[in-house]
């Protein structure tokens, strides 16, 4: 005997509720990866920022006890980070394969 009107349509409601079910998956699964994402860019901006610190930090400052920078300590402090970014800025290009354009977007 065939299936009744009615059981088809609660297949059908049942299919639906399934469907709209692993569509609300897929969905909180990508917002999830994205913050995931924004986090894991985050963790790179900081570590960046503390190598770039810690370098230029120990290649400029001459007498930590000093509350103050001298000219010539900010000047060196400058250039180090300018050099820093422009080193990072070319090792990005260099691995995903950019050009100028590309790698501004990304920094």
């Amino acid at each position: 005997k065939p299936p009744s009107d009615a059981h088809t349509h609660t297949l059908d409601r049942s299919y639906d509720t399934e469907k709209t079910a692993t569509m609300q998956d897929a969905t909180q699964a990508n917002q999830l990866k994205r913050v995931i994402d924004e986090e894991n860019m985050r963790l790179q901006v900081q570590t960046q920022l503390t190598n770039l610190t810690d370098k230029c930090w120990d290649k400029c400052m001459k007498d930590s006890s000093v509350t103050r920078m001298s000219t010539k300590e900010k000047a060196c402090f400058s250039h180090c980070a300018h050099r820093f970014y422009d080193v990072h800025r070319l090792v990005k290009m260099r691995m995903y394969g950019m050009n100028d354009e590309d790698a501004e977007g990304m920094m």
